[in-house]
């Protein structure tokens, strides 16, 4: 069972492949965007419960507030937009299609601002605690990803 089911967002068997009747071009993509996210946002999100463990087994008040963030407090937030766009994108009707594209893009973009620019995210990688904390790349690779999936 999808995300997207337990939210009730897609009807029940339904694979997210495009369906249409001959003849009649569907606006669907082939392809659903929020799951490519939410896979690596799901491994992001385990190493960073690892290092969550890890930094609060330091008993260091600082290390210990950096632990209670999360990815949610790493990302600033922008997780939030970037998978509600992608979930409005997949879900939108052909008439609003494009107009959820461009706010699905522009969350891409400024995800990949965030990566690119934020000072932290190394840090994380190169923690001493013993933590493989991969997520720049792999969070990189899956807006690569997103951009290609949301190409007109």
């Amino acid at each position: 069972m999808s995300l997207l089911d337990v939210l009730g967002l897609t009807p029940t068997g339904q694979t997210g492949e495009a369906t249409a009747k001959p003849g009649i071009a569907s606006a669907a993509p082939a392809t659903k965007t929020l799951p490519i996210w939410q896979k690596a946002k799901d491994k992001a999100g385990g190493q960073i419960s690892q290092l969550q463990s890890a930094l609060r087994e330091t008993g260091h008040p600082l290390l210990m507030r950096i632990a209670d963030q999360g990815l949610n407090g790493i990302t600033d937030r922008l997780q939030v937009g970037l998978q509600t766009a992608l979930m409005e994108f997949d879900g939108a009707a052909a008439g609003q299609r494009k107009r959820q594209r461009d706010k699905a893009q522009q969350a891409v973009a400024d995800f990949k601002k965030f990566l690119a620019d934020d000072p932290g995210l190394p840090l994380l990688a190169l923690n001493p605690l013993g933590v493989t904390v991969t997520l720049r790349e792999d969070l990189a690779r899956a807006m690569q990803t997103l951009e290609q999936s949301l190409v007109d």
